[in-house]
């Protein structure tokens, strides 16, 4: 009977232990979904934010897009005025060449006609010193009427050159007397 109680006991011990590691594999495999139901939200949740990320990547890009592309815009505008008011500069100086030309023709022309008029003035001075020198007849006669009173009948343009010819006279009648009072 010890055999036969040794073998029961055996068999109790060996139940115990059976439903002792059943129990522990049923906590185990508690412990297991437990922690594969973590792994599995966990998953998820990286599944989760790996799309926004990727979302996130994919608007960061378009923004970098559409910046490069502002940016491109704007230095095409920027070009586009810069070219504007080159020609604009360009149509400004090209007027002021213009008017500064024909300022200088302009000024050429009134020098010339200047020079045409100095010339002119020349020769006429020329012909009235010739003309002074060789004396009008109404202005010597007129330069020798007593006290010179036929001056106020010449024209206008012959009085002055007659009084300058009395005077003339009279200084001279003076230095031929003081010359004859001194011999």
């Amino acid at each position: 009977m010890l055999r036969q109680n040794r073998a029961a006991v055996r068999s109790d011990d060996v139940s115990r232990e059976l439903a002792a590691l059943e129990q522990e594999i049923a906590a185990l495999q508690a412990a297991e979904q437990e922690e594969d139901s973590a792994v599995a939200t966990l998953e998820a949740q990286v599944t989760e934010r790996r799309d926004r990320l990727m979302l996130t990547r994919r608007a960061v890009a378009e923004q970098q897009s559409r910046i490069e592309q502002k940016r491109a815009e704007l230095e095409e505008a920027m070009a586009e005025d810069a070219r504007e008011r080159f020609e604009q500069i360009m149509r400004e100086r090209e007027a002021a060449a213009a008017s500064l030309a024909e300022a200088a023709e302009l000024l050429l022309e009134r020098l010339a006609a200047l020079d045409r008029s100095q010339d002119a003035a020349r020769a006429a001075w020329g012909n009235a010193q010739a003309v002074g020198a060789a004396g009008h007849p109404w202005e010597d006669a007129a330069s020798r009427s007593p006290l010179g009173s036929a001056i106020t009948d010449l024209p206008s343009h012959l009085r002055e050159v007659a009084r300058q010819r009395r005077r003339a006279m009279i200084q001279r009648e003076r230095a031929a007397a003081a010359k004859r009072e001194t011999e």
